[in-house]
């Protein structure tokens, strides 16, 4: 490095003795007043001044030598800073990342060419707002509460996902690395946010997660196809099965019927024979217990005809012909024919939708929703209310609620009561085919019944039939 001419000492003290001259020669004029009030010989006082003036050069000497040193290191310093600027911004200018220093209200201070090309905006638009005019609404409160807690209390860096919105109204996310500058006062003056685009990231994983429901939902509905297989091949099992009891029983039981009407005729003629006064206490309490065993054997053989009956529905459930029907004229008719369970205790409330007519097997139909009415009434210990209601869905399914406010299911006994021959119901009320042989009445129609939770108590059951039968599967659903 070159010297500047005056950085030798010697030639810097030979500059400074012209500036000197001038004090010495400024001290001679005040020598003679001087030596007078001291009264010092002439010769010492001379001698004295040379020396102060000799010791003042000395000083501005070192001074002068001082100065020009700390200037040459505030140069250099100068130099440094200037050059370490320029490699920060080449960093900050060049980074991939988006960079910009906020201010305490989170308002554009510094933005780099990255950041305003990731907001598609200029570098100037960006320093006229603040970055709660680009967050979308979503952010905003969360933003907001963010800087309340800096400026509450001094913290640390914090980074966390941010979505912005573009001028064409496109989103971007990013992800934020905010480290919060405060002054000696712990107060916030703004802070530095550095940023990446992680837009890609964010859709692969939606879309990741998109696919996850998919497959989740297509697991659950394979699940229910594999129980819905077993539950249909064990129907089918017990199908084969409750033909030939049905076939096995019904036969004992027109013997026993038509046995008990001879029994009641034989019985009418022998009581017509001996005479009501023949005193015999025997007598008198067969007289008397007769009619009351013979109205139990046939509440019995009715309660049989009524189990082989629902063995046959259960076995040849789908071997009446479809045929146009209108819903409402099978509700109403399924009133009717459970009205006498109804009567007393339960209000009926329906709600029909106008409704097109739907290709089934009445019959069976008016079967399963007896089955429902019959189980409602059933479940109420006391007054109580059933709704029924239908609608039409997307114009190929229609849908029907019968609903109850009685005991309802558990739900550990919800996934259970369409097996054959599983009933809830206190022995003697219900033998455990009813809900089974609805089940296969209405997926021989091509629909779905289920029971549904009830928040309020009561029991839901909803069915859901295609209007038209051979209509696509997805309808159906």
């Amino acid at each position: 490095m070159m010297r500047s001419p005056m950085s030798h000492p010697g030639r810097a003290l030979a500059g400074l003795i012209p500036l000197c001259l001038p004090v010495l020669a400024g001290a001679q004029t005040f020598a003679e007043p001087l030596r007078v009030w001291a009264g010092l010989p002439g010769a010492s006082l001379h001698w004295l001044l040379l020396l102060l003036g000799l010791c003042l050069c000395a000083l501005v000497l070192l001074g002068s030598l001082r100065y020009r040193q700390l200037n040459r290191r505030l140069t250099a310093s100068r130099r440094n800073l200037a050059k370490r600027e320029h490699i920060y911004r080449l960093l900050v200018e060049n980074s991939i990342a988006g960079v910009a220093l906020l201010g305490p209200e989170a308002q554009f201070r510094y933005v780099n060419d990255r950041l305003a090309q990731m907001l598609g905006r200029d570098v100037a638009e960006l320093m006229r707002i603040s970055v709660m005019d680009v967050l979308d609404a979503d952010d905003r409160e969360r933003t907001l509460r963010r800087i309340a807690e800096h400026k509450a209390a001094r913290l640390g860096d914090s980074r966390y996902p941010v979505k912005l919105l573009r001028p064409d109204g496109s989103a971007l996310w990013l992800l934020a690395s905010i480290t919060p500058l405060y002054d000696e006062q712990d107060v916030l003056q703004g802070s530095v946010a550095v940023v990446l685009d992680v837009s890609e990231q964010r859709e692969t994983e939606l879309a990741l997660a998109a696919q996850n429901a998919e497959l989740r939902a297509a697991q659950q509905r394979l699940e229910r196809m594999q129980e819905d297989l077993v539950r249909t091949e064990r129907l089918a099992s017990l199908g084969q099965l409750a033909a030939g009891v049905a076939h096995e029983i019904n036969n004992p039981v027109g013997y026993l019927k038509s046995n008990l009407g001879t029994l009641e005729r034989y019985l009418s003629l022998l009581d017509q024979a001996v005479p009501a006064e023949v005193d015999d206490r025997r007598l008198s309490q067969a007289r008397k217990d007769l009619p009351t065993l013979l109205a139990d054997c046939h509440d019995g053989l009715r309660r049989v005809e009524e189990i082989v009956r629902g063995l046959r529905g259960f076995a040849h459930a789908g071997e009446q012909a479809f045929a146009e029907a209108d819903l409402k004229d099978v509700l109403e008719s399924a009133l009717r024919l459970a009205w006498n369970e109804l009567k007393y205790h339960v209000r009926v409330e329906t709600d029909y939708a106008p409704l097109p007519p739907l290709s089934c097997r009445a019959t069976q139909l008016t079967q399963v929703f007896v089955n429902l009415l019959v189980n409602a009434a059933q479940s109420m210990e006391g007054e109580g209310e059933v709704r029924i209601s239908t609608r039409l869905l997307g114009g190929e399914q229609l849908e029907v609620l019968v609903a109850d406010n009685g005991r309802g299911i558990a739900p550990e006994r919800r996934s259970r009561i369409f097996e054959p021959f599983y009933t809830s119901k206190p022995v003697g009320r219900g033998t455990g085919l009813g809900l089974a042989v609805s089940h296969g009445i209405i997926e021989g129609h091509g629909g779905t019944i289920e029971a549904l939770e009830t928040p309020g108590g009561g029991a839901t059951f909803r069915v859901r039939l295609p209007l038209r039968q051979g209509a696509s599967s997805e309808a159906r659903r």
